[in-house]
């Protein structure tokens, strides 16, 4: 009895963790530079810009002002 408790928690508990990190790790972290600047945040220039010249849809984005056009980081399913 011990054993069918001990399997039904771990397909509880440890089962599910599993799907969810395969889930996690299939964006990519992406740097691309774009004209403009950073404005405040920086995160929906950088969504913007991506949605606009890839068609594509960006998470998690960070804005780092370079020479003359700011560099994006963004998380995509592919780069």
């Amino acid at each position: 009895m011990k054993s069918a408790i001990y399997a039904l928690l771990c397909f509880i508990f440890i089962i599910p963790r599993s799907f969810s990190r395969s889930g996690s790790n299939m964006m990519t972290r992406c740097r691309k530079g774009f004209p403009g600047s950073c404005f405040n945040a920086g995160k929906t220039p950088c969504e913007d810009a991506y949605s606009r010249s890839l068609n594509k849809t960006a998470r998690n984005c960070r804005c780092i002002p370079a020479d003359r056009q700011r560099l994006c980081y963004c998380d995509l399913s592919k780069c």
